[in-house]
């Protein structure tokens, strides 16, 4: 079985990340993570949002000298956790978008290290949720990438808290 945290604690390895990418970038990286305080308890599988978070960094931001901006949203929507990784960087065409969900080879150690990632995450994702999750990147050259993923919830309780989603 993977390894589960809290949103919270995803939400937490994500600023801690943040915080270490601020050295690098001083004032040319903004950044803002926002996750609602009842999602924060709910279990997730450990890194399904910070690798996204990782790639805008590295592909978005390392080679450019403009001023980027990166925000992680986490909400419950209508039955659905639901959330967004944007940034506001160099985007991709539709092309390559698509080559990241290529499934032609499974070995990842001749594949680029975002690409291995997303399709780590989605195969993680699979596992754990068996489809009840979406996971979409919408991208404009110049203007940025935003990924949306969507899990749908299956409550299980504690103390009348949800603690866990899907699956």
């Amino acid at each position: 079985m993977a390894v589960e945290i809290s949103v919270g604690q995803e939400a937490e390895l994500i600023s801690r990340y943040h915080q270490i990418q601020k050295m690098r970038f001083t004032k040319r990286l903004a950044y803002e993570v926002d996750i609602d305080e009842e999602i924060r308890k709910i279990r997730i599988p450990k890194l399904i949002l910070q690798p996204f978070v990782e790639n805008a960094v590295v592909h978005g931001f390392e080679n450019v000298s403009t001023p980027c901006r990166l925000k992680v949203t986490g909400r419950m929507e209508q039955g659905m956790l639901v959330f967004h990784v944007w940034d506001t960087r160099i985007g991709m065409r539709q092309d390559q978008i698509e080559a990241i969900w290529e499934e032609e080879s499974r070995d990842y150690a001749k594949q680029r290290i975002g690409r291995y990632a997303i399709k780590n995450i989605r195969e993680r994702l699979q596992l754990r949720y068996h489809g009840q999750f979406s996971l979409e990147i919408r991208s404009s050259i110049g203007k940025g990438t935003v990924v949306m993923l969507k899990i749908r919830m299956r409550r299980r309780r504690h103390a009348g808290k949800i603690i866990d989603c899907g699956g």
